[in-house]
């Protein structure tokens, strides 16, 4: 239903990941995808998440992805001075997201935050799925047992007595 996404306004950085729209909408390398709101937004609109495999040489060439990329644009917005709280409100609370459907409604949204903020924790359940999906990468597999593990380690850090444990469990 979504005929296009406009990224308005942020800060310079906002820009630098927004520009040039035509390289941050078809990035060729994974770091570049990671560094590109416009690709990034439209996995997050095609897929609902966004995972590491979206940065791989396949996910960059993924045509649903590229299509709704091809819908997302940028422009400067009328403020783009930072807060200085501390926190991402200063970057993101000048952001504006507008969807525009293809019936012609406009969807609004000024995010005062994002996950992971001071104000805005990330729960349990979305740092274990994506600490699983950044171990799926790993170079050597590591057992399942071995990551249900380092997640419970972690889950009650206070009680390891020794933290270099969680790494030989990955290692």
């Amino acid at each position: 239903e979504v005929a296009a996404v406009a990224i308005v306004g942020g800060t310079g950085g906002t820009q630098l990941l927004c520009e040039p729209l035509e390289s941050k909408r078809r990035p060729q390398v994974s770091i570049d995808g990671k560094y590109s709101i416009p690709f990034t937004t439209a996995v997050m609109m095609v897929k609902g998440n966004v995972t590491l495999r979206d940065y791989t040489d396949e996910g960059l060439r993924d045509p649903s992805v590229l299509a709704m990329a091809d819908r997302i644009s940028y422009r400067a917005g009328s403020s783009t001075t930072q807060s200085g709280r501390g926190s991402s409100e200063g970057s993101i609370g000048l952001t504006t997201v507008e969807i525009k459907t293809r019936d012609g409604r406009l969807l609004v949204k000024r995010p005062d935050g994002v996950p992971g903020d001071p104000r805005n924790p990330v729960g349990w359940p979305l740092l274990e799925k994506k600490f699983r999906d950044c171990v799926s990468f790993s170079a050597k597999p590591v057992p399942a047992k071995n990551v249900d593990l380092a997640i419970e380690m972690v889950r009650n850090l206070e009680n390891v007595g020794n933290t270099a444990d969680i790494i030989a469990l990955l290692a």
